[in-house]
């Protein structure tokens, strides 16, 4: 009688640990997920003494923030958006224009 007790002991015991389980300390590192903006989408340019944009069905002027960036210039046809150290050029025609 004591050795099936015994037996149900031991074998409940090495039920609850299983070997291939990781270790409690060691958790597994979590993934961050890298969510890509799409840039903000130039609709047109106003140049009178000084250029502002209309990114997004917003007015900007250079220096100003709009989703997350940062109006660097303004010119007669393109805008140069920054985010940190990276930096976009936003154009306000596709060089692709076919004859």
């Amino acid at each position: 009688m004591v050795g099936i007790f015994f037996l149900i002991l031991v074998t409940q015991a090495w039920a609850e640990s299983d070997p291939t389980k990781p270790l409690a300390w060691m958790q597994p590192q979590q993934q961050q997920k890298v969510v890509k903006k799409p840039l903000p989408k130039l609709d047109s340019i106003i140049c009178t003494t000084q250029c502002s944009a209309v990114i997004g069905g917003e007015v900007v002027s250079s220096g100003d923030d709009i989703d997350g960036y940062r109006v660097r210039q303004i010119e007669s046809s393109k805008v140069v958006i920054a985010r940190g150290k990276q930096q976009w050029t936003l154009e306000l025609y596709s060089q692709d224009i076919k004859q």
